[in-house]
């Protein structure tokens, strides 16, 4: 007879080993799916396309931030929350694939709660909260846009791990871990504020573990230091300009709501837990049709899975505090520390705040699960009925997740979650194919990381240099031949000849938004409609007026404006007109200063026309009396400087609009 190998494992734990990684790995595979599956359906908005293009920017090359973008309070977030997302742009411009790289840390950050679980409280604990972390309804849709937040899943992990390898677990690893820990407690409040209410936990780790602190842990408040300075640069220099902060601290006064604690913060970590509240992705008018094709009792169910996640974390503090058990403590701090963070009247909490509360959710779930197991009289139906429960919920949340990404994707949402963007594709697509030398944009606006559909834009086509956009009254006819890409579709093909593009439809079938995509030469512009002046007006920075028309009918004024190279002055690039419209007997009947053309799209040769409407016009005009300024705002308040008409030497331009027959 054969003898046993002496280092064997039993068959049993065998069997049960396999059982566990193969669960894990479909586990994972659930995780993956609801990340990745239908990769049309995307979010992507101004701040995301302003995160974008911060990292676009470093990735090639061009600034390295010192600061992220704004955030919700106000005040502009750490270069941290730039970096974390680099890495797919250092491989492709396209904003999906940034989009699956943060769909990629979080189903790592599965794998990362199993782990943690694993080693604090068994294979049964880190299975059931893997699963319910891979599928949450909240945790999948913070996975699938190309947010900061987004991207914290991991790193609070992380953090949360070797906090407690360092301080409280594990002994083999803790010099490395106390090295770790906090460097990345403060990369992780980088990357988003949220994370501030990890300290609390932080600091009971290390007061809980001061007599196995070593030289590793010191060292480590030099590196934790040296992650702050591009972010410290970055704000001294900000405070120096004065855009460091849009806004201050704190929501609704604490008297509005009778007290210096809300109850929105709890409400809201139910929310996040249980996967309610979905319906509000699709927005006031669409949320209701969605909502229609729900059971009843689906969000009641899911009501009581939220609440049981957090009755959860509140026993395992309260047994460990009984106990005496610091695991079960530092579980409970990590749980309810952040509800009682956001639950002050210092901001006004989002949803997103509590994404750290969802692994140590999970955790205390399925930390609990273990111990009612074991301690039941009956476990194996008591168990195999609770499993049952917890499974169909798991699966309801998925199928849920699964169902509203499709209405998403194929109704309107107005209000709610954006155009996804693989209808944007097309139009990116072929205009990446086609490499336009020039490329002329008009959407809402011409101001990038301010005006949405612009900001979007920049970032969609940013492979193409010459990205020019225009303000929604300005017509530009290029000395060379561009790529036109308009927000609108007119009726009229003859008005504007190009390739439609029509988004998602509304409720009476027309579309939300429609593209046309087209072709705009010198030759297209049509000189008969315009009064030519006798002598071109110029400027004295270059370019002037050239022509105009006066529309007596409709009350608009089109000026034909001759553009140099691109033209900046002192105060930046931001052009300003100045027209006023004068009765016969000198009196001024009203003043139209608006925006004109940013300076840096401008070039040598091109021809622009802008239009200025007064509809409210007491009576018919005489003349016109027009002018170009920029501005500086300083101490003492604005500055307005003109730019001068270089014949004339003066500040304004005098057009008659009469007799023009």
């Amino acid at each position: 007879m054969a003898e046993a190998l002496p280092n064997a494992a039993p068959p049993q734990k065998h069997w049960w080993r396999s059982a566990e990684i193969a669960a894990l790995l479909i586990i994972l595979g659930l995780a993956a799916g609801l990340r990745f599956g239908l990769p049309a359906v995307i979010e992507f908005k101004r701040d995301e396309a302003n995160l974008a293009r911060l990292a676009l920017d470093f990735a090639h090359g061009r600034e390295f931030p010192l600061l992220g973008i704004g955030s919700s309070v106000g005040l502009r977030n750490a270069p941290f929350s730039v970096y974390v997302v680099v890495p797919p742009f250092l491989l492709s411009s396209d904003p999906a694939l940034a989009t699956f790289y943060i769909g990629a840390l979080n189903v790592l950050a599965v794998a990362l709660l199993y782990s943690l679980a694993r080693r604090s409280y068994g294979a049964l604990a880190a299975l059931t909260a893997a699963l319910c972390l891979a599928a949450n309804p909240w945790a999948v849709m913070f996975s699938r846009k190309l947010w900061a937040q987004n991207a914290l899943m991991p790193f609070i992990i992380l953090t949360v791990g070797s906090g407690l390898a360092a301080f409280l677990l594990d002994q083999r690893r803790a010099r490395l871990a106390q090295l770790l820990h906090l460097p990345l407690l403060s990369i992780t409040v980088q990357i988003h504020f949220a994370a501030l209410s990890l300290v609390p936990l932080s600091l009971y780790l290390i007061w809980h573990g001061r007599q196995r602190l070593t030289r590793y842990f010191f060292a480590s408040l030099l590196l934790a230091a040296l992650t702050v300075v591009p972010y410290a640069i970055g704000t001294l220099d900000a405070l120096q300009r004065g855009t460091w902060a849009s806004a201050q601290l704190g929501g609704e006064s604490s008297a509005a709501e009778g007290g210096l604690f809300r109850t929105q913060t709890l409400e809201y970590a139910l929310i996040v837990l249980s996967g309610m509240d979905l319906h509000s992705l699709a927005g006031a008018e669409a949320s209701a049709r969605w909502l229609d094709t729900l059971p009843a009792w689906a969000y009641g169910a899911l009501t009581v899975f939220g609440a049981l996640s957090i009755a959860c974390g509140v026993w395992r503090l309260l047994i460990g505090v009984r106990a005496k058990q610091p695991l079960d403590i530092a579980l409970g701090i990590w749980l309810l520390v952040p509800l009682a963070i956001f639950s002050v009247h210092w901001v006004t909490p989002q949803l997103h705040y509590l994404i750290p509360i969802l692994p140590a959710a999970f955790l205390a779930l399925g930390a609990t699960l273990r111990d009612v197991l074991q301690r039941a009289i009956y476990p194996r139906p008591f168990g195999l009925f609770f499993m049952g429960v917890g499974l169909f919920l798991v699966a309801l949340q998925a199928v849920l997740v699964v169902h509203l990404l499709s209405f998403l994707g194929q109704t309107a949402t107005l209000g709610g979650f954006g155009t996804p963007l693989g209808m944007y594709a097309p139009i990116r697509d072929a205009l990446l194919a086609r490499q336009p030398a020039d490329v002329l944009i008009r959407m809402d606006g011409q101001f990038v990381g301010f005006d949405d559909e612009a900001t979007v834009w920049d970032v969609l086509l940013y492979d193409l240099p010459n990205r020019r956009f225009l303000p929604p009254d300005l017509e530009v006819y290029p000395a060379q031949a561009a790529a036109l890409l308009v927000l609108g579709c007119p009726e009229d093909e003859a008005v504007m000849r190009g390739t439609r593009y029509t988004m998602r439809p509304l409720a009476d079938g027309t579309p939300e938004r429609c593209f046309t995509l087209s072709e705009r030469r010198a030759a297209d512009f049509d000189a008969s409609r315009y009064v030519a002046l006798p002598q071109a007006a110029t400027l004295n920075i270059g370019g002037g007026l050239t022509a105009f028309a006066w529309d007596a009918q409709t009350r608009c004024l089109h000026l034909v404006w001759r553009l140099p190279a691109p033209a900046t002055t002192p105060f930046g690039d931001q052009f300003h007109v100045a027209l006023s419209l004068y009765a016969p007997d000198g009196m001024r009947l009203a003043q139209a200063d608006g925006q004109f053309w940013l300076g840096r799209f401008w070039r040598d040769g091109d021809r622009a026309v802008s239009r200025h409407c007064l509809p409210d016009l007491p009576a018919q005009p005489d003349h016109a009396q027009l002018g170009l300024y920029t501005y500086q705002q300083g101490a003492e308040g604005f500055q307005f400087f003109n730019v001068l008409w270089q014949e004339a030497g003066a500040p304004f331009l005098r057009l008659p609009l009469t007799g023009l027959e």
